[in-house]
């Protein structure tokens, strides 16, 4: 009986899932605009269509030198700047594995982001964080940013 019980111990800590830790850190992402297009909305607000392609600097995290692909609406108020932009990016690293960002910002405040999964090394990744804007220009941007992710 004893062998069976040492057996079953055994297995049943080889076989348990392993406890991921949550990591954290922060860096920059610099993006050129692809395409923008706007459109007038009721009431006088309008949105803008936005692509943007960009890079992450981010040393000491899997998302370093990562590529890129942000498409992103913000809504106009009619007079002003954007109350508030919304989007997602799809991103890879050199090894072509992939993991899909979406964010939202709002007008004066800090923007926020959630992981929201990925392929290869990124499969169930989850995380979040915030963002904020260092430099805009009419085809140009960049952010820096912090968060917190568990890769799965």
């Amino acid at each position: 009986m004893s062998k069976l019980l040492a057996t079953l111990a055994i297995f049943g800590l080889l076989s348990a899932p392993s406890i991921q830790a949550e990591e954290s850190g922060g860096g920059q992402a610099s993006y050129v605009t692809v395409s923008a297009e706007g459109f007038e909305l009721a009431g006088g607000q309008g949105a803008v269509r936005v692509h943007q392609k960009g890079s992450v600097t981010a040393e000491g995290t899997p998302f370093h030198l990562g590529n890129q692909d942000c498409f992103s609406t913000a809504l106009l108020a009619a007079e002003g700047p954007p109350t508030v932009t919304f989007g997602y990016c799809d991103s890879s690293d050199e090894d072509g594995d992939v993991w899909i960002v979406s964010f939202k910002n709002e007008a004066d405040e800090p923007g926020t982001w959630e992981l929201i999964g990925g392929t290869g090394k990124y499969a169930g990744i989850t995380g979040s964080g915030t963002s904020e804007v260092d430099m805009q220009s009419s085809d140009r941007m960049v952010i820096s940013w912090q968060g917190k992710w568990t890769l799965k």
